[in-house]
């Protein structure tokens, strides 16, 4: 049974033969505007082919850090009761807690996504005649992973993957072995002052801050350290063009900035 709250949006139809599937990561797509906001970024970059964008409902921070902002507003303006340290830091300590419980629920439900992504890219019509390439940012990078490690990818021409401030484990032993896989390569792209993902709720190696220790010509690692965890969307033509050696701009898609 498919993976609820899922969709494949088709953005633009170019006429290369291949498909190109973008997935977005951790509470990227809480509203109407951040989806018309994600969109604008995959169609400036300029993609060529059939261009996706797979929304998954990865989350809202907001939800989890609104109750102790509104508990320490109405502190602040509480003329009855001090402004105590004390207060403050349960308050700090609330919103740590909830959001490090609703990453790692949105973590898992990532690898659930991965594990059923074969069954929704085959929602794309004559997906088996062109070649498909997936691109995923944070949790996005992390499904990717998942879907490599869990599917043989024989039944579908899977080429090339890019993932930008995965969340992915780095220290995987099975890399060398799922990038097989592939009839193209894997593309790290990391930044070693990703902030967010080294504050994670977990001890774990994310790939998008390290490069993937690997013995295959088939993983490329990239290193944009200028980069933090949120500006990797806004820049998205530039890391295609820095790194990756397919990607030309399509003459057919043209957007204003």
């Amino acid at each position: 049974m498919p993976l609820p709250d899922t969709e494949l949006t088709l953005l633009f139809e170019g006429p290369e033969p291949t498909i190109n599937v973008f997935i977005h990561g951790y509470s990227a797509v809480a509203t109407a505007n951040q989806m018309n906001r994600l969109a604008n970024y995959i169609l400036r970059a300029r993609p060529q082919g059939k261009v996706y964008l797979l929304y998954w409902k990865s989350g809202d921070w907001k939800k989890s850090f609104a109750p102790p902002v509104i508990s320490t507003t109405l502190r602040v303006f509480r003329v009855s009761r001090l402004f105590h340290p004390a207060a403050l830091a349960a308050d700090a300590a609330v919103t740590i807690g909830l959001q490090s419980y609703q990453f790692k629920k949105k973590e898992r439900l990532a690898e659930r996504l991965g594990q059923h992504l074969p069954e929704l890219l085959a929602q794309i019509p004559d997906i088996k005649e062109h070649q498909l390439n997936l691109f995923g940012h944070s949790l996005g990078g992390r499904a990717i992973q998942t879907a490599l490690q869990e599917h043989h990818w024989d039944h579908l021409n899977l080429h090339d993957c890019l993932v930008m401030a995965s969340a992915g484990d780095r220290d995987d032993y099975l890399w060398d072995h799922e990038v097989q896989k592939l009839k193209g390569s894997f593309y790290n792209v990391y930044s070693n002052n990703d902030l967010t993902l080294k504050i994670s709720p977990d001890l774990r190696s994310r790939v998008g801050r390290h490069p993937i220790p690997s013995m295959s010509d088939q993983i490329i690692n990239i290193p944009f350290h200028e980069y933090r965890h949120t500006d990797y969307w806004p820049n998205l033509g530039t890391i295609l063009k820095k790194s990756w050696p397919a990607y030309t701009p399509s003459e057919h898609l043209c957007t204003e900035d």
